[in-house]
């Protein structure tokens, strides 16, 4: 089926970009263990100048990172947001944690 194949194609490369901001800027980005990003973050990506795509696939990169379930459970604990050199911006707001919290449930009820 193409659009499996075409899905799947395109994980992969969500995935191997995930794995690009892991390996460029490590005390910001972990899949495993994720923390709470800045608010805007992608514009200090882009201001960089690293970034080997489009601003539209970063776009896309950052959205698949923070739509999974570790990156969600990670707002709700209540911690800092951080900068790309993993220092602590800003707090999680309330309303950011309901909204997580929300996110997990209709991710729960997916599977």
């Amino acid at each position: 089926n193409n659009k499996v194949s075409t899905q799947c194609l395109k994980k992969k490369r969500l995935r191997q970009a995930v794995d690009w901001l892991s390996c460029t800027y490590p005390k910001c980005f972990n899949p495993q263990d994720p923390k709470p990003l800045k608010i805007g973050i992608s514009k200090d990506i882009i201001l960089e100048g690293q970034w080997p795509h489009s601003k539209k696939f970063l776009k896309e990169t950052l959205a698949f990172y923070i739509g999974s379930p570790f990156y969600q459970r990670a707002l709700i604990k209540g911690k800092n947001r951080v900068s790309l050199i993993g220092k602590e911006v800003d707090e999680v707001t309330d309303l950011q944690e309901a909204d997580s919290k929300e996110r997990l449930k209709k991710l729960r009820q997916k599977t």
